[in-house]
């Protein structure tokens, strides 16, 4: 699915996304590339590619004039915090932790082989913007039309509410990028937990059994009623390494956002 290969000149090619769907041709150095966008609540089931595919009918194909013989289409986490909202406000003892399973929306890139270069990029489930924070420190988010719930157990509880919105992980979505969330109040105080922006700036998109994921999300309680969020690297065993983040490196966040580059509020 995600690998590269050598596509046919003048034969059409299709990616089936789980309700969206990827289109390229190659005409010799020119590249035609379309994408047909859903919106996230209408997830469906249909998943696989590249399969040879009819000319499409849509119109809004993009060319774009490049050497190179291999293609991918390549599974990205978006360079703008994913914000998510829990079921119900879950209140977090001092001393206790929590997990979460989140499905993130990937940004996806047509990438020749050669150095990687991108042909075409778009995320194919549409998401409205949010604000997270206040006017001076805030930051612009995807908002994501579902909502937190705790794992119990080791489970986590998988269905819709009556506004169509998605519960837990979708395990059938495959399009999707798949992270692990752990909560952890090591504070003194009480955490209410409502809301939670999950930036990607140091986040890579692994691929393993055909499923995409990304490293473990840590988000620690501060006395100032803040999350910081770290991220747990290191080996991951029998996982292949598909793409690092948008905003290139970690060393870039640093100087863009200070020591506690990855700081979150509770609540809007």
């Amino acid at each position: 699915m995600w690998n590269y290969f050598e596509p046919q000149d003048n034969q059409w090619y299709r990616w089936d996304l789980n309700g969206a769907s990827a289109f390229l041709c190659k005409i010799g150095q020119e590249w035609q590339i379309l994408f047909n966008q859903i919106q996230f609540q209408d997830l469906q089931d249909t998943f696989g590619g590249p399969h040879f595919s009819e000319t499409p009918e849509n119109t809004g194909v993009s060319f774009t004039v490049c050497q190179g013989k291999k293609v991918a289409l390549r599974p990205y986490l978006s360079g703008r915090p994913y914000l998510v909202t829990v079921q119900d406000d879950i209140r977090i003892m001092p001393g206790a932790e929590t997990r979460f399973d989140v499905v993130l929306p990937p940004l996806l890139r047509f990438e020749i082989s050669s150095g990687g270069e991108p042909l075409a990029e778009k995320m194919p489930f549409v998401l409205s913007d949010t604000w997270f924070g206040d006017s001076m420190t805030g930051v612009l988010c995807h908002s994501l039309p579902s909502l937190l719930v705790p794992r119990c157990d080791g489970n986590t509880f998988c269905s819709r509410d009556a506004r169509g919105f998605i519960l837990g992980m979708d395990t059938n979505s495959l399009a999707m990028i798949h992270c692990e969330l752990l909560v952890c109040n090591t504070s003194k105080t009480v955490v209410d937990l409502k809301r939670v922006a999950i930036y990607t700036d140091m986040l890579n998109v692994y691929e393993k059994d055909g499923k995409l994921v990304t490293e473990e999300v840590v988000l620690d309680s501060l006395t100032d009623g803040n999350l910081k969020m770290t991220v747990r690297h290191g080996q991951k065993k029998g996982y292949k390494k598909l793409s690092g983040s948008i905003n290139g490196g970690i060393s870039e966040v640093y100087i863009r956002r200070g020591v506690e580059f990855l700081r979150t509020m509770t609540g809007i």
